[in-house]
């Protein structure tokens, strides 16, 4: 990813993939640069409430790298998401008993960080399309 500066009163970071809609707006995965007065107090307590995106006001808005907020790579992710799909739901060796996948369950080398962002991003897609 290239380094770039964002220079706005709120950022909002994403960790699932673009398109994923909280407060009102559609978001891109990584970093969505806001003026201060774009949101109503209930759209920011929504984002603010949402685990899957991080908020930034003020002086906390400007940042130089996108990957530095602990967002996956789109194409990393899109792939992880994949693999969850693939997995079969009845083999009780790869689901944990709140029913998300055991980390053994994943590619070896995947991140606690791509796992649950992989995850968000998978229900997010279920959640969609009922």
């Amino acid at each position: 990813m290239s380094k770039y500066a964002i220079h706005a009163a709120i950022v909002v970071i994403s960790s699932v993939l673009s398109g994923y809609r909280r407060g009102g707006v559609e978001l891109e995965q990584g970093p969505n640069p806001f003026e201060a007065d774009h949101f109503t107090k209930e759209q920011l307590q929504q984002l603010n409430e949402d685990p899957r995106l991080t908020l930034l006001e003020g002086e906390n808005a400007d940042t130089e790298d996108s990957t530095a907020h602990g967002t996956v790579d789109s194409d990393r992710l899109a792939e992880l998401v994949e693999h969850i799909k693939g997995l079969d739901t009845a083999d009780t060796s790869l689901w944990k008993e709140d029913q998300t996948p055991k980390a053994a369950a994943y590619p070896k080398g995947t991140t606690a960080e791509e796992r649950e962002a992989a995850w968000d991003a998978f229900v997010s897609q279920l959640d969609g399309a009922e």
